[in-house]
């Protein structure tokens, strides 16, 4: 008896135990990328988009309104100022992002947010009639 009275308390906390519904999966709807950003890596490494070859970080801010203010200092420019005040970005869905970077133009590419204070942007950039498949890295 004492067998199925132990059997029966077990299956008890089992009915009662239940998961909670705290995945961490995040549903993007395009806000998280809202916010100023530094330019901080891209790969592969090259030395026409690399933000450690200007003394001057590259930054972005995107606003919740839509629109782009920026400037990136770009070795392919000779470190000199490329500046965005009034450009635009947009949410297209799935993660996927249309940009426009100072010295850049419009990019569309997929954001990967490593959490809240960083994202990668993979795109194919269009430079001198090369298409160049980079990811993009970029901080708070």
């Amino acid at each position: 008896m004492k067998k199925y009275l132990i059997l029966f308390l077990v299956a008890g906390l089992f009915t009662f135990t239940a998961c909670s519904d705290d995945d961490d999966t995040e549903t993007d709807d395009g806000s998280r990328i809202v916010g100023v950003w530094t330019f901080a890596s891209v790969s592969p490494p090259n030395e026409l988009f690399n933000p450690d070859a200007c003394q001057t970080p590259s930054t972005i801010d995107l606003q919740s309104d839509g629109t782009v203010e920026g400037t990136f200092y770009l070795a392919s420019e000779g470190c000199a100022a490329s500046e965005v005040t009034d450009g635009s970005w947009e949410y297209l869905g799935d993660s996927e992002y249309a940009i426009e970077f100072p010295g850049l133009g419009v990019q569309q590419g997929i954001a990967n947010f490593n959490g809240e204070d960083a994202f990668t942007f993979s795109t194919t950039l269009n430079f001198e009639g090369f298409e160049i498949p980079v990811v993009l890295g970029f901080t708070k």
